[in-house]
């Protein structure tokens, strides 16, 4: 069921799941374990065993937390695509299939809990967090790039707050775990401010996608060296200063 994208999650099972939180147990996720079983054993068992235990094609889950679960399903990390090219690929899972896999799953499944951010933190505050700890690679208005090594840091601008908090306590990929950094409260600030990012208010004028420094340099390169020839083709077709249309007398 993980790829190669759930390597923060195989550590975090190696530390026993042990992050500052403050969100409490795990709401219950109010899906249907029959149908969550059968997701299970369609899609994520042939890798994980039945148990979660993990295997040669997948790794050992039990500890990796329901958060680390519903990030990778929510997301469309997971189920893993079809290998085989000529097979259909899984769509992701809709939010109730998510919610039936979490219900099934709880019973072997233990360490961070679903996440419940708040919704009225401090977007301020947030973007001061975020900007120190989180603009170095997922760039300052959220858009993503590419690191060192071909180190691909994908974009926040459809994360959801309770995604941008599960990624911080599992850590996915090459993002680095945040088991004691972070207070819930701070954790849900950055996910304010992240949310802000998805619709923030360009008071600067067009955003060009917020794409940063470069694409704004070749606009204001492309417009001045376009305006500097047309004002030079405007000068080079006046009439000379002192003479007339009719010639000299």
């Amino acid at each position: 069921m993980w790829t190669k994208l759930a390597i923060g999650a195989m550590a975090l099972s190696a530390v026993g799941g042990g992050w500052r939180g403050e969100f409490g147990a795990a709401p219950a996720p109010g899906g249907d374990p029959a149908r969550g079983r059968a997701l299970y054993q369609q899609d994520c068992a042939i890798c994980h065993r039945p148990d979660g235990s993990g295997s040669s094609r997948g790794p050992d889950i039990r500890s990796s937390g329901l958060a680390s679960v519903d990030f990778q399903v929510s997301t469309g990390r997971m189920p893993r695509q079809a290998d085989d090219p000529s097979q259909p690929k899984r769509d992701a899972y809709s939010q109730a299939e998510t919610a039936d896999l979490l219900s099934y799953v709880q019973q072997f499944v233990s360490g961070p809990a679903v996440p419940d951010p708040d919704t009225n933190a401090s977007v301020p505050e947030g973007e001061r967090l975020y900007q120190l700890n989180c603009a170095a690679c997922h760039q300052a208005a959220g858009a993503g790039g590419v690191l060192a090594h071909n180190t691909q840091v994908p974009a926040l601008t459809h994360s959801s707050a309770r995604q941008v908090v599960e990624a911080m306590r599992t850590g996915p990929g090459e993002m680095p775990l945040f088991t004691s950094g972070f207070t819930d409260n701070e954790a849900s600030e950055i996910a304010a401010y992240v949310q802000y990012l998805h619709h923030p208010d360009d008071r600067g004028g067009y955003s060009l996608g917020h794409l940063g420094p470069v694409p704004e340099g070749l606009v204001a390169i492309g417009l001045g060296l376009g305006a500097l020839a047309l004002v030079a083709r405007w000068l080079g077709t006046r009439e000379p200063a002192g003479r007339s249309g009719s010639g000299i007398d």
